[in-house]
């Protein structure tokens, strides 16, 4: 678990594993229920996925914002103060 600085929070991140390519095939990992779910909300951010940056909450100790484990929609991994989230960079996946 690593530990995020947003402005006026921190924010624990835990690691997301999808699969371990010593044990399973690309293809395996690909094809996981739990990957397949995680792609598919990324789709389409925008709509999937809120900043928490526009939550007022976010700075007066919402728990959403105190891990990245799930965010208010209950998207496991959270990814809502995520550059990616934010559209500030895109994923090649």
């Amino acid at each position: 678990m690593t530990e995020s600085v947003n402005l006026s929070m921190s924010k624990k991140i835990h690691a997301v594993y999808f699969g371990d390519l010593s044990k399973d095939t690309v293809k395996e990992v690909w094809n996981k229920e739990s990957y397949k779910r995680f792609r598919e909300i990324r789709r389409n951010m925008a709509e999937n996925i809120l900043w928490c940056g526009d939550c007022p909450y976010s700075t007066l100790g919402c728990f959403y914002t105190k891990t990245n484990e799930m965010d208010r929609y209950a998207n496991i991994p959270g990814c809502s103060e995520c550059i990616y989230g934010l559209n500030l960079a895109q994923c090649n996946i």
